[in-house]
């Protein structure tokens, strides 16, 4: 216990430390770590997503984003009691692949249309493809058009919501959109930039015009970083919002599949992460780009390296609503302090034989990103 007691005691003493928050799909987490990479302490926090109608899945930007940056950084604060002014840098992660329009004071127009859960853009996708033409499509994506891709949303609004796409002044994703509350600067990682957005973005940080032409203004675009430059400083308000310092470096962030991927150690061609969440995502590092129609690729957030991902839409989304269905009582035991709802799901899996006695899930209940990459896909529970 005393060793213990020391080894807290000395992390506390450390003169520097290190804020990291990932802005998931229904839940974010936050770590603070010291110069050394230990961790301090750890927190979390939940949240919802709203569904309006079939394929659209949206957050709100403020209620959700912002403020789970503000919880998450205070408790790490109050937990910790490390002083702010010791804190010399956050980096944020967030959801990819989602379209928020700002205006120009930076208040968000609409809710977030989210990542590829959201196929509201299907009709956008083939007005592009007809635009730029089915072999030039392949050339800049390796695939068709679908879900996960930004310009196509972009579109969305600007055919859809003509009053919002007038008034947008920026078009964000949630790290940037978190950056921007942070700091007041516009920025994208180019992890992000390169691979949501294509073709809007150039390698080197301009806006392609012969693309953008039609969706959006090079002005409607955020300023393109790599993920771990420094995008700015906390504010005054950002102080006041979240404990930290003014003045704290603020790095880029970006996409949080990536960050996940450079955290587990995927550095280097033949690294590859799996990663179980809301959905379910995996990203191989490579040395080339290939071109598969079912899968996804870009260029890696490790510089001079690719890669190939694929997700499907759920995962853990169809674990929680297993859960929230059939194991109420669980979750309300929990909320009293009982175990955990779904380690009482997993004990009752102790009772399941091998192959479920002939059960079968096809888990395509928001439609399907890889490898059928069909947005109408339907789910099914069937023996």
């Amino acid at each position: 216990m005393l060793l213990i007691e020391s080894e807290r005691n000395n992390k506390i003493m450390a003169s520097k430390y290190f804020v990291g928050i990932d802005v998931g799909t229904n839940e974010t987490k936050g770590i603070l770590v010291d110069e050394q990479g230990r961790e301090v302490v750890s927190a979390s926090t939940t949240h919802g997503v709203d569904n309006p109608k079939p394929n659209y899945f949206e957050h709100d930007a403020d209620k959700v984003w912002y403020k789970d940056i503000c919880i998450i950084s205070q408790k790490l604060l109050n937990q910790s009691k490390v002083n702010p002014e010791d804190i010399k840098c956050i980096g944020v992660s967030a959801l990819s692949s989602d379209c928020l329009p700002v205006d120009i004071h930076g208040k968000p127009l609409r809710k977030a249309i989210l990542y590829g859960i959201d196929a509201r853009a299907m009709a956008e996708c083939q007005e592009l493809t007809d635009k730029w033409g089915e072999n030039k499509v392949i050339e800049l994506f390796g695939r068709p058009l679908g879900a996960s891709d930004i310009a196509p949303k972009i579109l969305w609004i600007k055919n859809n919501e003509p009053e919002v796409y007038a008034k947008t002044y920026k078009f964000l994703t949630a790290s940037s959109y978190i950056t921007y509350k942070l700091t007041g600067n516009y920025t994208i990682d180019n992890f992000l930039g390169l691979a949501s957005f294509n073709p809007l973005y150039n390698r080197n940080g301009s806006i392609n015009m012969q693309y953008a032409d039609g969706i959006c203004t090079a002005r409607q675009l955020a300023e393109l970083k790599k993920t771990t430059d420094i995008a700015g400083y906390i504010t005054d308000e950002a102080s006041k919002d979240t404990g930290l310092a003014i003045g704290t470096a603020v790095i880029t962030g970006g996409d949080d599949s990536g960050a996940e991927a450079i955290s587990s150690g995927v550095m280097a061609p033949g690294d590859m992460l799996i990663q179980m969440g809301s959905t379910a995502y995996m990203i191989l590092c490579t040395d080339k780009l290939y071109d598969d129609e079912r899968l996804w690729r870009e260029e890696f957030i490790v510089p001079y390296t690719y890669d190939v991902s694929a997700g499907t839409n759920t995962s853990g989304a169809l674990t929680k609503w297993i859960r929230d269905t059939f194991y109420l009582d669980k979750v309300h035991e929990q909320e009293q302090g009982g175990i955990n709802a779904y380690q009482a799901m997993m004990q009752d899996l102790k009772e399941i034989p091998i192959g479920s006695e002939g059960l079968v899930v096809l888990p395509y209940f928001a439609g399907e990103r890889t490898p059928i990459n069909d947005a109408h896909a339907k789910g099914v529970i069937f023996d």
